[in-house]
């Protein structure tokens, strides 16, 4: 890929015009019908797209279709939810007055990679 002065996004193999991740999503959400939700949870769990980028992406759209449930599944990405297991339990179960105070998905940080434990043969 290679960004133009203009902004414009075009593959380097064809030339052709492309979009970024982000607007992408956000073009392709109403067309996705009920599978909308897997490509926007998989690109921010894997970090290839930051829910803060869809958000100005979609600022740019404010009749897109579907805006309201993508603006609700920004909010619980940004919770920390990386599963559609995940969204579920956040609205249906830990929506409750008793967990306000709770803090969500702690990150651990290690020193490097986790050491290799061999399998058990068993």
């Amino acid at each position: 890929m290679h960004r133009t002065r203009s902004g414009l996004v075009r593959s380097l193999d064809t030339g052709l015009p492309t979009v970024g991740l982000a607007e992408g999503l956000v073009q392709s959400w109403p067309l996705l019908g009920t599978g909308q939700r897997a490509p926007v949870i998989a690109a921010v769990r894997r970090r290839l797209a930051a829910t803060l980028d869809v958000g100005v992406q979609l600022s740019a759209r404010p009749k897109l279709a579907g805006r309201a449930q993508l603006v609700e599944l920004l909010r619980l990405l940004d919770a920390g939810c990386e599963s559609e297991l995940e969204l579920w339990g956040y609205r249906a179960v830990f929506d409750r007055p008793e967990f306000q105070h709770a803090c969500w998905q702690l990150p651990i940080r290690t020193p490097g990679p986790l050491p290799h434990r061999p399998r058990l043969r068993g």
